[in-house]
């Protein structure tokens, strides 16, 4: 039979102290608490230090992350779990807590209500389509790299660079791919080599590395072999298809996950996200847009929603937001460059005029706007931008408002959550 199922691949999320005035140590106690792992504490080994945090504790491949009381403020603690972290932290919860993974995770998010700020930076959703015996899968590699080689596809997807190296297949010899397709292409194919085995493996990506959103397709099979895992022996497939969502494409998802009820909901949602970021298509018609989407991705994806990744930007003036960043970040930098050397510096100006940008439009745009704009509307416009973030508004920012209000719902739900 074929089994298809979506799981969390991994998933980052933080508590800042926000308006609240508690101690580093304070903080991790009661996200711990929120999380329902407070009693797994000592658990936690100590891994590593680096230049963002002071420690980093590990334990069934779930990691605390603190910063130096230097970063406390602006960093907060970072919880990250891995695929096999994330299916371990809702097993423990179910045994020992007697609760499931979204009252937990719900009870962090709304800490926030006690003025800590809590947010979500990376979360990756996979879909796996596995064959068990005589069934034909539905995503072949070798069938989705010519479609990607013949340009089938549609996506808003750009060209990575520099090339990608495999990190799921682990390869023990990699296999050059001969590049007959146009590099301007927005993916990398990486072919690897289990030389025990002389199974080749393959994983495609598309996208930008590290960049909001990006999608890695690979023989999750060839991977797991790789690493002498026991697979079930009528196995006869297993390809994996990968989202990767940071910053707020993660906050909108994993929003989204924590309001889903019905587990199929969020299923459906995650059907219409894939098919807004990579659709495989027929050539027949001369825009690929208005293209009949190939049968086999249907299948795999589902039954579709109408709901995408929903966030609420908060508006904000694009030349306020420019000239805060510029103050703030890069002042210090360019007038050291303007210093060493003048000329140059004054070349890369000029340089960068003759650039098409549609933000640099848009902060022209909206420094006429701003100078239209009456004194106590400037006034009101400037602490807009220079105001932070709380964490009822980064939440809110991802609020369906089809769903009813908000301010309700959030706490309607931490009744229902609390301990």
């Amino acid at each position: 039979m074929t089994n298809n199922c979506i799981k969390i691949d991994y998933l980052t999320i933080s508590c800042l102290p926000g308006s609240s005035k508690d101690s580093r140590e304070a903080l991790v106690q009661k996200a711990l608490y929120a999380l329902g792992i407070d009693q797994l504490q000592s658990c936690f080994e100590f891994m590593c230090t680096n230049y963002r945090y002071e420690m980093i504790l590990r334990y069934q491949n779930i990691s605390i992350k603190i910063p130096s009381e230097k970063r406390f403020a602006n960093t907060g603690v970072c919880f990250e779990f891995t695929g096999s972290g994330f299916d371990y932290y809702e097993n423990y919860l179910a045994m020992n807590k007697r609760t499931d993974i979204h009252s937990a995770l719900n009870r962090f998010r709304l800490l926030y209500l006690d003025g800590y700020k809590t947010k979500c930076s990376r979360f990756d959703i996979a879909i796996d389509d596995k064959c068990f015996g005589e069934d034909k899968p539905l995503l072949n590699l070798d069938i989705i790299e010519g479609v990607l080689k013949s340009h089938c596809f549609v996506s808003h997807f750009r060209r990575s660079d520099p090339k990608r190296e495999s990190g799921e297949l682990v390869p023990i010899f990699k296999v050059p791919a001969p590049s007959t397709y146009d590099d301007s292409l927005p993916f990398d194919i990486i072919e690897s080599m289990n030389l025990s085995t002389c199974r080749v493996g393959k994983t495609i990506y598309l996208g930008k590395e590290h960049s909001s959103r990006s999608v890695r397709i690979y023989d999750k099979m060839a991977e797991q072999e790789v690493k002498g895992a026991k697979l079930p022996e009528d196995l006869k497939h297993w390809v994996r298809f990968e989202i990767e969502l940071h910053d707020n494409n993660a906050g909108a998802a994993f929003s989204k996950f924590l309001d889903c009820k019905d587990p199929t909901d969020f299923s459906k949602y995650v059907s219409r996200v894939s098919y807004d970021l990579i659709r495989f298509v027929d050539k027949d018609h001369s825009r690929r847009y208005n293209c009949t989407v190939c049968d086999w991705w249907l299948k795999f994806l589902g039954c579709l929603s109408d709901k995408g990744m929903y966030i609420n930007k908060l508006s904000t003036n694009q030349y306020l937001r420019s000239k805060r960043y510029f103050n703030q970040c890069l002042s210090a930098i360019l007038s050291r460059l303007f210093l060493v050397d003048p000329l140059q510096f004054v070349q890369g100006l000029k340089d960068g005029m003759s650039k098409l940008s549609k933000t640099a439009d848009r902060i022209k745009a909206d420094y006429y706007a701003y100078q239209g704009l009456s004194p106590g509307d400037k006034k009101a416009a400037v602490e807009e931008v220079y105001r932070s973030v709380s964490g009822e508004d980064y939440w809110r920012m991802f609020a369906d408002q089809t769903e009813g209000d908000f301010d309700e719902r959030m706490l309607k739900l931490f009744e229902q959550v609390a301990y």
